[in-house]
């Protein structure tokens, strides 16, 4: 079987047995891009009549499904990374924000409204963390 890589720059020339009924998850070797090859019992039927191959590259299907799996860690390590980053900025930034509150306010009076809301925010992020902490206590205890 003959399928053509996202970009449509690169074709490859599977083992028909590769691709079943109804698709699988593929990765170029040469561009790393990913996507999902459907199944076509008509182009199979084709490529295999014509036995023409235009210098087609053999796809290792073993390395690719190892590439596709590393690539999708990566992308799940780097998106918490992100997330402990934005938390970590987001509570110094809050920190400074409530440390040098009155200095804040003699300089610009208008921002008491923020300063409420930002208290009210503070109070439902502390009630979630309690929730949090508390069923992570009873899962302890369970075990």
């Amino acid at each position: 079987m003959i399928i053509e890589c996202k970009c449509q720059k690169y074709k490859f020339r599977i083992p028909d047995s590769e691709i079943v009924f109804p698709g699988r998850h593929v990765q170029c070797e040469i561009c790393s891009a990913e996507w999902y090859q459907k199944f076509k019992q008509e182009q199979r039927e084709i490529n295999t009549k014509s036995g023409k191959l235009n210098n087609l590259d053999n796809i290792d299907l073993s390395k690719a499904k190892i590439n596709f799996l590393k690539k999708g860690r990566k992308k799940n390590s780097s998106f918490l990374l992100i997330t402990i980053i934005f938390c970590l900025v987001t509570l110094i930034t809050n920190k400074l924000l409530f440390d040098y509150k009155n200095e804040i306010l003699s300089y610009n009076s208008s921002l008491e409204n923020f300063y409420e809301s930002l208290e009210i925010v503070n109070e439902i992020i502390k009630s979630y963390l309690i929730f949090f902490k508390d069923i992570f206590n009873a899962k302890i205890n369970n075990l």
